[in-house]
């Protein structure tokens, strides 16, 4: 009795470091709360301190993992830049930690689900301050909510819908939980209702492009097992079928509703208004960076103040500001992070009720990426989190193959 009340205090205790955690990365943008971000990382790093420090002193090789290694050259080649350049220590102190309470810290805790509840509660959080103070019957042409723009928003809506829909997969392939299923499958579709109202383009094809890379990749996979006469894989053959069904029924109820005319008034009309120029002149942006760039940074600020526009792109932000070793590494880091994925959903989406979120998180980081600077957003803590559920999956294979 007693060893359970001490589990559900501990469990308790995670879940609020967790869940202030990731609440930094969603007020971040926001107008009347962007000043919490320190406080809502600087609160839970105390609390969490001593379980870090005794991770770090217990493993005999912290660098176990490659994506360990990666992203330990990018914090190093980031931290010597910062120290060349005098950078304020910030922006490194926020990437150090993100991946030390995301992804190592994980490895520490015996249910991976309290990262997926704090998750889940620190979005319930933020929506309902979102729609307190800025009532959806408050907008106009584009809904912003409590964030500084519109785009702002669909950014933030877009891990809450892709974690929405892994659950929601969860739900009706793994555990026959239909009404739970469908429920989450409701909420992704008034998030994809929000992601409309917000007009941005980006984050709406990145979310259809990572769901339809998903299928693609399973169909992959049950195509190459038909054909080597192995025995037809049931489960991924369901989860096309259903993901394909899925998504025509959402289309179908987007093209019967006034969502359609939202995503045509407030992001179709955007590629017609650019005249075919569907980057927006970010090429153009892109390659000042990159041909400006040193290899150490530096010189961000001359580059900014020239162009008088930010990289619009995550990993080109980085080489800008830190150069070209930091944003290689960084670069490389997520690369082999989204080819980890792809292995791993393979590997166990027949076993993992939820391999199927890594793939989806990392992708969708990768596309919004590529468009804007997200490096801070609530897109990258899912990111993170689902890196460490990954490690935390091999973990628990390699100690049943141990024994």
């Amino acid at each position: 009795m007693i060893y359970i009340i001490k589990k559900r205090l501990r469990n308790f205790y995670v879940i609020i470091v967790l869940t202030l955690f990731i609440l930094s990365s969603m007020v971040t943008r926001s107008i009347d709360y962007s000043h919490l971000n320190m406080y809502f990382i600087i609160i839970p790093v105390i609390m969490i301190v001593p379980f870090l420090i005794i991770h770090l002193i217990n493993r005999k090789n912290i660098l176990n993992y490659r994506k360990d290694f990666l992203y330990g050259m990018f914090i190093l080649a980031t931290f010597i830049s910062t120290i060349l350049n005098f950078f304020s220590p910030v922006l490194l102190f926020k990437f150090l930690i993100s991946y030390l309470v995301l992804v190592i810290f994980q490895r520490e805790i015996t249910d991976s689900n309290l990262y997926l509840k704090s998750f889940f509660y620190s979005s319930v959080i933020i929506l309902l301050l979102n729609f307190y103070n800025s009532p959806l019957t408050d907008y106009q042409i584009v809904y912003s909510g409590i964030y500084d723009n519109s785009n702002s928003l669909g950014i933030f809506i877009a891990p809450i819908l892709i974690f929405s829909l892994s659950i929601s997969i969860s739900n009706l392939f793994y555990y026959n939980k239909i009404k739970r299923g469908f429920l989450h499958l409701l909420t992704c579709i008034f998030f994809l209702y929000l992601v409309a109202i917000s007009g941005s383009r980006t984050t709406l094809l990145a979310i259809v492009l990572s769901i339809f890379f998903v299928i693609f990749i399973l169909t992959i996979v049950f195509i190459s097992k038909v054909f080597k006469r192995k025995s037809v894989p049931i489960k991924s053959f369901r989860i096309i079928i259903i993901m394909t069904a899925i998504s025509g029924l959402t289309l179908l109820v987007i093209f019967s509703s006034s969502i359609f005319d939202l995503i045509y008034q407030n992001i179709f009309l955007k590629f017609i208004e650019t005249q075919g120029n569907t980057l927006s002149n970010r090429d153009i942006i892109w390659e000042y960076y990159l041909l400006n760039s040193s290899l150490l940074g530096g010189n961000y600020s001359e580059l900014h103040s020239t162009i008088g526009l930010s990289a619009h792109n995550s990993f080109i932000d980085i080489i800008g500001v830190y150069g070209w070793i930091s944003g290689l590494t960084f670069v490389s880091f997520w690369l082999y992070s989204f080819f980890e994925s792809i292995k791993y959903f393979v590997k166990n989406y027949n076993t993992d009720s939820l391999s199927i979120m890594p793939v989806l998180s990392i992708t969708l980081f990768l596309l919004i990426s590529l468009f804007e600077t997200i490096y801070e957003s609530p897109i990258i803590f899912l990111a993170f989190l689902s890196i460490g559920y990954m490690h935390k999956g091999q973990l628990k294979k390699d100690k049943i193959l141990s024994h």
